[in-house]
């Protein structure tokens, strides 16, 4: 059963004052009223999880040969060393942009 609560100001005519009458009326076809801490458990409980790792793409700084690899999500941009097959030499490889999550 919900209750609501339908009240009106009205106005003494002896003492001159205002007041507030109450009446309660039962409405049994409303629904139930979400409270805002119901809505707020549900939202940490729906709420997703962030991944751990995710995939970047690595670019040469020379000869722009690229290929992906996974590192943390809270690690610092990767640099490395590595052979780069169109100059046939070590080379520099800069992450150029992240690609996605993983999970």
């Amino acid at each position: 059963m919900h209750f609501v609560n339908i009240g009106t100001w009205s106005l003494d005519p002896k003492t001159g004052s205002s007041y507030f009458s109450h009446s309660f009326k039962v409405f049994k076809h409303l629904p139930a009223i979400n409270t805002s801490a119901n809505m707020f458990i549900t939202n940490i409980l729906l709420k997703k999880a962030k991944s751990k790792n995710i995939l970047v793409l690595m670019e040469s700084a020379v000869s722009g040969h690229q290929f992906t690899m996974i590192r943390e999500r809270l690690a610092d941009k990767l640099e490395l060393q590595r052979f780069d097959p169109y100059i046939q030499r070590m080379s520099l490889y800069r992450e150029r942009r992240r690609l996605r999550s993983l999970h």
